[in-house]
């Protein structure tokens, strides 16, 4: 990622020399020894450390936290400006995307993620996400991603912020495949493991919008990332199953397994044979008929065939798990 400037505390210039650390690092050594006998006996002997150094330590250390909450504040703020239209400029778009980048590396660390919302930056990153520049949309995702990854906490804010309808809408509309890309990891995130936005996912027609982008025909890496949440979402609920079947999700993951990409193939097997073992074919009889299509037999039957035919060991092996779930495919289906 690009480097920003940095307004926050610099070294000050009265700061001790370098005999002052290394008498921290002989400080920490001799305490370390204490917890053994012997090491204690060769432990070198600590300096004992001035009023003056011991508070330039402690000072240190607390303006480095102010400073990381300080910068987020100011990540924040300048996303507001944005939200506000006062973001018209070239330079200014470059700034708003450099503003994001920091901010997602900030979110990843947990504690960030969970305080993000206190100090407004949940909703400043959604009212980021109508920005007109395709780039910043995708980084302002990104960042809903990072920041609500196996965190139920930031997803309740979230969700409380109307991420959903955003993300969803997003999904759908945006002409921009890096955006839509972004998104979809976004919805993952957002919907792993916390039922509220499972429920608020299938309200607001995510599972549709998710078959569709299955046979999404711009970029590969919006299908393997719809293909990826489809195989979390579509067994998730019946009407979820449902809409993956009625749009699309079956013919369109078979038309994947024809991909060059190793991953957007195993993903469309992974996705197949999910909806294969799980959908009620009573209640949901276009999916017999997707799965017993000429088209979608043939597409199984072509690539069980490609991957037999690897002599490379790497390639048979990276192609194992498609295979697997081909065969139980071809099993399920091609006879009957």
């Amino acid at each position: 990622r690009r480097e920003m400037s940095n307004d926050g505390a610099s070294a000050r210039d009265d700061a001790p020399d370098n005999s002052t650390w290394s008498a921290l690092l002989k400080w920490s050594l001799s305490q370390q020894g204490k917890h053994d006998a012997e090491d204690a006996k060769d432990a070198p002997k600590a300096r004992k450390f001035t009023d003056e150094e011991r508070k330039w330590f402690y000072d240190a250390m607390a303006s480095g936290l102010v400073d990381e909450v300080k910068k987020m504040k100011e990540d924040v703020e300048a996303l507001r400006n944005a939200a506000r239209g006062e973001t018209t400029s070239e330079e200014d778009g470059e700034r708003l995307e450099m503003v994001l980048e920091d901010l997602i590396e900030r979110v990843e660390n947990v504690d960030n993620a969970g305080d993000l919302h206190t100090i407004g930056g949940m909703e400043a990153l959604i009212g980021t996400m109508k920005c007109s520049r395709a780039s910043v949309r995708a980084l302002a995702a990104e960042a809903l991603a990072t920041t609500t990854q196996n965190h139920p906490k930031a997803q309740k804010h979230a969700l409380e912020e109307g991420a959903m309808g955003v993300l969803i809408e997003a999904a759908i509309s945006d002409a921009d495949d890096e955006v839509r890309g972004k998104v979809l990891f976004a919805l993952s995130s957002l919907t792993r493991g916390c039922d509220d936005a499972q429920r608020a996912f299938s309200l607001g027609g995510g599972a549709v919008a998710c078959a569709k982008l299955i046979g999404h025909d711009g970029a590969e890496r919006v299908r393997v990332k719809a293909l990826v949440l489809g195989k979390h979402v579509f067994t998730q609920s019946e009407g979820n199953m449902a809409s993956a079947v009625e749009f699309g999700a079956i013919a369109n993951a078979a038309k994947c397994l024809e991909s060059a990409d190793i991953n957007c193939r195993e993903a469309a097997a992974r996705v197949l044979l999910d909806i294969a073992r799980c959908v009620d074919f009573e209640k949901n009889p276009k999916a017999v008929d997707d799965f017993r299509n000429p088209a979608t037999i043939a597409r199984i039957a072509k690539t069980r065939e490609m991957i037999a035919a690897m002599t490379d060991e790497g390639d048979a092996s990276a192609n194992a798990e498609t295979k697997v779930a081909l065969d139980a495919l071809d099993a399920m289906f091609a006879g009957n």
